[in-house]
């Protein structure tokens, strides 16, 4: 959706404002009287996750995974309110570990 707009309460003030986009770009944002179709639509900064160890069905553990795969998976946290990650592996062996670190160097 490159363009629209959308009423919700802003999160420093949770006062109601309509947020509005063109070409994928915020446009304004400005106070209105009126409360959002649904109290629970807020307006807020993006997420970020300190500690990722995989999403969208996506493992980080495995010792094969392709950049595509971490690109599905980037995608979807950003899809989903994150702008930022730290990728994070579990325990384990240290050359396992140094493989799975090289392997995300893409």
């Amino acid at each position: 959706m490159n363009s629209g707009s959308v009423t919700a309460r802003f999160l420093r003030t949770g006062m109601p404002v309509k947020l509005t986009w063109e070409d994928g770009r915020i446009t304004s944002v400005q106070p209105v009287a009126e409360a959002p179709e649904t109290e629970h639509r807020w307006l807020a900064p993006p997420l970020v996750d300190l500690q990722v160890n995989g999403y969208a069905g996506v493992d980080f553990q495995q010792n094969t995974l392709t950049g595509e795969e971490l690109l599905t998976a980037v995608r979807a946290l950003r899809r989903d309110g994150c702008s930022r990650i730290l990728f994070t592996l579990i325990t384990d062996e240290w050359p396992t570990l140094l493989t799975r670190l090289r392997r995300g160097r893409w």
